[in-house]
């Protein structure tokens, strides 16, 4: 084992230790929603209305969403940011197999802001609907884990859906997120460029930094629109969503640094990151891509 290595897995094993001490403010939270009464809808209320905002590049990895929904029996809208290119007419011949019980649309978008581009202007077109919970997801061919584990812990089942949403009404200004995926943007200030380049903006609009705070690392969560619109309108003012084209992309790109905004203005202006599942944390296959 190199010294290298070494480090990377001592610095991994530090940040699963601070996603594993949210554990207790995650199982506060996931309890109280149960035991709590009057939610504000029922059993028989139910269906919700859930919107499921969509970025499709890679068509392999599209197929899995789309299994994903077919095993859902409640009715959702689906809509589908597909970036011009390569893969999009194999990804709008894909879009009949979606099971026939949910709405779906779709929309040609430029490749440009990767996954968060392409959703902000899907959020602008969908604001002014009357959504019980809105649920982001993109395909990821890079770390095929991380992509199915994150879809999986969104779209699990109905249940799951609808536990997210019981979550959003006792906790509106919360974002959910998988528990393993929620990084300590404390900690890597000084390691990450787009911590970085977001820290220095910050300065600049004089944000207040709280000394802790942790963001969902992949984009892909659930939340309220009132939230998201709001989060919108913040990071226009920060000017960062005026994202680089695709040519242009690094490490420091605005799609990485709203990736990292996204947890840092629910830290501060609402209820933070919540886990999806208290469950989600015995994820070993997580577990394992933490460390190794």
């Amino acid at each position: 084992m190199t010294w290298s290595y070494l480090k990377k897995v001592i610095r991994r094993l530090n940040i699963l230790i601070s996603q594993l001490s949210q554990l207790p403010k995650d199982f506060s939270r996931q309890l109280s929603t149960l035991v709590a009464k009057g939610f504000g809808w029922k059993e028989t209320e139910i269906p919700l209305k859930v919107l499921v905002l969509v970025h499709a590049y890679w068509p392999q990895q599209f197929n899995v969403i789309i299994r994903r929904f077919n095993r859902i029996n409640m009715p959702l809208s689906v809509f589908v940011t597909i970036p011009k290119g390569e893969h999009a007419i194999q990804i709008e011949e894909l879009l009949p197999t979606i099971s026939q019980h949910h709405n779906v649309s779709a929309l040609r978008v430029d490749n440009v802001g990767r996954d968060v581009g392409p959703f902000l202007k899907a959020i602008d077109i969908f604001a002014n609907r009357n959504w019980d919970l809105v649920i982001k997801v993109h395909t990821k061919a890079s770390q095929n884990i991380w992509f199915e584990t994150l879809v999986k812990s969104l779209l699990q089942s109905d249940r799951r859906i609808k536990h997210h949403a019981r979550l959003l009404m006792r906790y509106p200004k919360g974002i959910i997120v998988h528990p393993l995926f929620r990084y300590p943007g404390h900690k890597q200030i000084l390691t990450d460029p787009a911590m970085n380049r977001m820290t220095n903006d910050l300065i600049r609009h004089n944000f207040l930094v709280p000394t802790k705070w942790y963001f969902a690392a992949g984009t892909m969560f659930a939340a309220k629109t009132h939230l998201l619109i709001a989060l919108k309108n913040e990071s226009e003012i920060m000017k960062f969503t005026e994202f680089e084209d695709e040519n242009s992309y690094s490490q420091s790109s605005l799609a990485h640094v709203y990736e990292r905004f996204i947890g840092l203005y629910v830290s501060t202006r609402g209820d933070g990151l919540i886990g999806t599942s208290i469950i989600d944390f015995l994820d070993f296959k997580a577990l394992k891509t933490r460390l190794l």
